[in-house]
């Protein structure tokens, strides 16, 4: 196992980056956007509504 000195990931942060890798955000060019990977893992109680949305 590495050691970075950084905390690990939680489960939420991990299945994000897996979500991203998986989905093609990290090629070139993207495979996907963050709002789409952000889309398919679904509605999280700390997404914040964005300008122009509803609070």
């Amino acid at each position: 196992m590495c050691s970075s000195g950084l905390p690990p990931l939680s489960d939420k942060q991990s299945q994000t980056l897996q979500a991203a890798y998986y989905n093609g955000y990290f090629e070139r060019p993207r495979g996907n956007t963050a709002t789409a990977i952000a889309d398919s893992l679904g509605p999280s109680c700390t997404k914040e509504p964005g300008k122009g949305q509803d609070e």
